[in-house]
């Protein structure tokens, strides 16, 4: 709750590795429940390189709740071939995709 967020607010990280409930190419990460939205943009804010861990059935999903822009993920890791043409946008936006 709001104490974590508080909490991690104050901390400096290198990385954080995410998983996400939704990554749409034009809105960015996102979450179904608002609460766990928070605390993942937290998260992203205090971290340099943020890494998405995202099955296929995420990829190109939106969600009710944005976490952050697509342009402060840098890798998204997923299960199909990072040359599949479903992950075709990601890269053309500068993420990493593995």
């Amino acid at each position: 709750g709001l104490d974590m967020i508080q909490y991690i607010s104050k901390m400096r990280a290198d990385a954080c590795f995410l998983g996400s409930s939704g990554i749409d190419h034009g809105s960015g990460l996102m979450e179904i429940d608002w609460e766990v939205s928070q605390l993942k943009r937290t998260i992203v804010n205090v971290c340099d390189k943020v890494v998405i861990m995202s099955t296929v059935e995420k990829i190109d999903n939106k969600q009710p709740f944005l976490v952050c822009e697509l342009g402060r993920i840098n890798t998204l890791i997923t299960e199909i071939d990072p040359d599949d043409s479903l992950l075709a946008n990601y890269k053309k936006k500068g993420i990493q995709v593995l």
